[in-house]
């Protein structure tokens, strides 16, 4: 809907202000959890620093900033963690309904031929533009390669 209007600034702005609270509220939770069930003392304006920090960074990779890839995979994995978390604490009916109806939702997004998803990537291709805040991208990574052929002679074989 927001995307179709183009108020993609106010989809970002979701975006931005959900990571924000994802990293700083429920992460900020979880790890003082974890400090304190492995009893190491912090005081509170280091540990708010840490978390500010360790939030506005996150939601900056996430969303706006390129980065390696490895670190806005780790961000990536540290929000469904925490979300994951969250899910172990609610009733577990209600986890289960919850998960039923995100796979719902997800298979009639995809498969459908008039669904959302099949809207979306038209009109963004349509438009010319990126679907905004499409935050997981899959994409080969490239990896370094040593020239030389790792060996001390240096050859890559020999000569039959």
């Amino acid at each position: 809907f927001l995307f179709k209007y183009n108020c993609t600034r106010l989809i970002w702005a979701y975006m931005g202000f959900s990571g924000l609270l994802i990293f700083g509220l429920l992460g900020s939770m979880v790890g003082m959890e974890v400090l304190q069930k492995l009893e190491i003392p912090i005081d509170i304006i280091t540990f708010g620093f840490v978390v500010w920090n360790f939030s506005v960074v996150g939601v900056l990779v996430t969303f706006f900033w390129p980065a390696p890839l490895i670190m806005k995979q780790g961000y990536l994995i540290f929000i469904g963690t925490v979300v994951a978390f969250y899910f172990t604490r609610i009733p577990e009916w209600t986890t289960w309904v919850l998960l039923l109806a995100m796979a719902v939702y997800d298979l009639f997004a995809v498969l459908t031929p008039g669904g959302p998803l099949k809207i979306l990537v038209e009109l963004a291709q349509e438009r010319d533009e990126e679907i905004p805040a499409l935050v997981y991208e899959a994409r080969p990574i490239l990896r370094a390669v040593r020239s030389g052929g790792g060996g001390s002679q240096g050859g890559g074989g020999g000569g039959r």
